[in-house]
């Protein structure tokens, strides 16, 4: 294959590309496509990765959640997209620009290393092309447009095209040519490498024999110097994420996994199948085109017809795990009819509560029969490389339904693959979205498709196939009224900049928030605003606190340095925050336009830590309803503590008794990683007797509770000083309901002298 065939396809995927995406390559410089939330993110990123050293302490710290640490670490790193889009900013072009040309590159790139992967499996480019068309425009990839990382998946063909090469010579140019394609997918969307993994697995146990040990060490070994490549970026973001405690919930994965009938829904934006968007939301609309499907289907049909019969040793088993699977079908049937039953036979005991478990059964019986077919281990013998894209597809598609397999919202399976794959350590929490495990599941359908078509139409012959077909497949993937949004040119009047930290207010939504962001960065500034994949807890208190009108949060971000606001006045559609602002001590208005008023408000001194005293002993803690466990909360775990789940009313409160008096001098609380539950309006007071009190704080306390979260995200502490006063009671009460919001404290300590002062 010559440069010159390379070029005229990659020009083809080229045009595919701008017409699909048409008009997009008339709007370069001003428009991102679909919203403005994920894309400013990615543009905002691209910038940073352009004008900072990655791996640097300053680009861990990256451009918002200001005055946090590590911020960068909360999204995708985008470092491969980068690769394309910091050379051109280094040129001259603006960042909308980079970001527009990369987002378009990623699909002629994608095509190209299908078509590659798919011309290294069959040596003919109709049925290549075919393979690029598929994977690199797949609708798939439309209902994902805003999520550039998501995009850039064009390493995953390119490392499975190198295995076989490398498999096929033996020459070790192509285990490098693999290693590096899987360390630029590493890095262009960490989610793809993760995945590969999978791949990987599938494709040694098919393809590998025992006497091919040698061969297996060496793709590991090629493997592992990917990873060690990768290794400051994986170490950056794993003691990032042991730092702010992040994990993804059962329950984001459960929502974010794949429904069975994710596979016949589309995106909107799709000219011919848009009309099945409304089953499944954006992250479930997984449908990689009718023409694939039907391809890969005809050339199954013609594989198992024609498959070599290796004997039939296991006829007798087959029809045994036929019959159980019709029997466990049965009991789930059962279950639907007349609900749970249970029944025994002598000391056999026997239950049925819920249909999927047996489903379960009988999908299991069910594949092993079908494993046991003469064609299927056939198939494995031979090695089919048409059986392998068959299989990785299945497996994959199976993978992306999650934790709880479920058609229409109805669960049908119980302790699926997918269950297992959680007992790994980078599946277990990390992964928030396995429906996503759909991009390298079209990686392998169109392969598989590419396969078939080679088997159905004969090299040379019916030569006008192939050009109907690739109408078919464009067909599936095509587009109408792609949604172009302008980006904000509007800046609000910021003085040069400087060491100033600059938060836009009011807070918005997602999109809102990237634009503040996107705003800030290009005047130069760092952003109290921030979006990104996960929401740091200082933040969530920020907003929260701000929100409520609590000033001292404020006060809290001033003593980072000074601090910069910007009040969007039509956005702020009551003047409630004008106002608000107004009202803080020691703000200058700097600026003014129609749109936008700008405070400045210098740095503090931070308030002075009460860490040097010890906490005193404690013998009994008791709320308004009676004692409470003292053990739960001393026991240094910010994990345990009386949790209760109403919200915090007026007169909540909890009254710590010393034993004897001594000299108080600071109370702390901790919320373990329930920070936001901190008290909106709160008093502490202190006693000698229990009878008569003296209040020594009255106030909110949100600013308390973002240093709490700025200090250690898995333990925000509160501290409160005393004053240094005798007392052996000491009584911490809430004076403002909150509705939905409970009150959590994890611990509580009295430090001070136990000693008590004469009087």
């Amino acid at each position: 294959m010559t440069r010159r065939t390379w070029l005229y396809f990659a020009l083809a995927y080229a045009a595919v590309t701008a017409l699909l995406t048409y008009p997009l390559v008339w709007h370069l410089t001003d428009v991102v496509p679909h919203d403005l939330a994920d894309p400013l993110l990615s543009v905002s990123i691209l910038r940073w990765n352009a004008h900072v050293l990655p791996l640097t302490p300053r680009w861990w710290d990256g451009f918002s959640f200001y005055p946090a640490s590590g911020t960068l670490a909360l999204s995708d790193h985008r470092l491969g997209e980068s690769l394309l889009a910091a050379p051109l900013q280094w040129a001259g072009a603006s960042e909308i620009t980079a970001y527009n040309l990369t987002l378009l590159a990623t699909f002629p790139l994608c095509a190209l290393s299908a078509h590659w992967l798919a011309f290294t499996l069959t040596r003919r480019h109709d049925a290549a092309f075919l393979g690029g068309l598929i994977y690199g425009f797949s609708p798939f990839r439309i209902a994902h447009l805003e999520h550039l990382e998501l995009l850039a998946a064009f390493g995953i063909p390119a490392a499975l095209a190198a295995l076989h090469r490398y498999a096929r010579t033996r020459r070790r140019r192509w285990l490098v040519v693999y290693a590096v394609a899987l360390a630029i997918q590493a890095l262009s969307a960490s989610y793809y490498a993760m995945f590969f993994s999978i791949v990987l697995a599938l494709w040694l146990v098919w393809f590998l024999r025992w006497n091919d040990r040698r061969v297996a060490i060496a793709i590991v070994a090629a493997s592992a110097c990917a990873v060690l490549a990768l290794a400051p970026i994986l170490v950056g973001y794993l003691r990032w994420h042991a730092r702010y405690g992040l994990g993804r919930t059962f329950r984001e994965i459960q929502t974010y996994s794949a429904d069975v009938s994710s596979f016949a829904t589309a995106s909107p934006l799709m000219a011919l199948w848009g009309w099945t968007w409304s089953l499944n939301g954006p992250e479930r609309q997984l449908f990689p085109g009718l023409t694939a499907l039907m391809l890969v289907a005809v050339g199954a049909g013609v594989a198992w017809r024609g498959g070599t019969d290796t004997g039939d040793r296991f006829g007798r088993a087959r029809l045994w795990l036929a019959g159980v699977s019709i029997a466990f079908v049965l009991v789930a049937i059962s279950v639907l009819v007349v609900g749970p039953w249970s029944m025994a036979l002598g000391p056999i005991r026997a239950s049925v509560r819920d249909g999927f478990k047996p489903l379960t059964g009988a999908i299991m019986a069910l594949a092993v029969a079908v494993a046991c077919l003469p064609s299927v281990r056939g198939a494995f013998h031979r090695r089919s490389v048409f059986a392998f894209y068959l299989v990785a597809t299945f497996v994959l598609c199976v993978l992306s339904l999650g934790p709880t397999p479920a058609f229409l919202g109805a669960q049908f399976m119980y302790r699926p693959p997918y269950a297992w794959l959680m007992n790994l350590p980078m599946f277990a929490d990390g992964v928030r979205a396995p429906a996503r495990l759909a991009m390298p599941a079209i990686m392998t359908l169109s392969a598989a498709a590419a396969l078939a078509f080679a088997r159905l139409v004969p090299a040379g012959r019916r030569a006008w196939i192939a050009p109907i077909v690739a109408i078919a497949v464009m067909a599936d993937s095509w587009t109408h009224s792609l949604p172009l949004r302008p980006v904000p040119r509007d800046r609000p009047p910021l003085p040069a900049a400087d060491q100033s930290a600059v938060l836009t207010v009011p807070f918005g939504d997602l999109e809102q928030e990237a634009i503040a962001v996107y705003r800030t960065l290009r005047a130069g500034f760092h952003s109290v605003n921030g979006m990104s994949g996960f929401d740091p807890l200082h933040y969530v208190i920020l907003r929260r606190t701000l929100e409520e009108g609590d000033a001292t949060a404020i006060e809290a971000l001033q003593e980072h340095g000074p601090l910069l606001i910007v009040v969007d006045k039509p956005a702020d559609t009551k003047r409630g925050w004008i106002a608000f602002v107004e009202r803080l001590a020691g703000g200058t208005r700097i600026g003014e336009t129609e749109r936008w008023a700008v405070f400045r408000f210098p740095g503090r001194p931070p308030l002075p830590p009460f860490l040097h005293t010890r906490p005193l002993a404690i013998a009994a803690i008791r709320d308004e309803r009676g004692e409470v466990s003292t053990a739960s909360l001393t026991d240094g775990d910010p994990t345990t503590g009386p949790h209760r789940t109403e919200a915090q009313f007026a007169g909540e409160m909890l009254t710590v008794d010393l034993g004897r008096p001594a000299s108080v001098e600071a109370l702390e609380m901790s919320f373990g990683r329930n920070g936001e539950t901190y008290p909106r309006l709160f008093t502490v007071a202190t006693s000698r007797d229990g009878e008569r009190w003296e209040t020594i704080y009255d106030g909110p306390t949100g600013g308390r509770a973002f240093r709490g979260a700025l200090a250690d995200p898995r333990d925000v502490r509160i501290e409160i000083g005393l004053g240094a006063r005798i007392a052996r009671f000491v009584r911490l009460r809430v004076e403002r309901a909150v509705p939905n919001m409970p009150w959590w404290p994890t611990e509580v300590a009295v430090k001070g002298v136990s000693a008590p002062t004469p009087e």
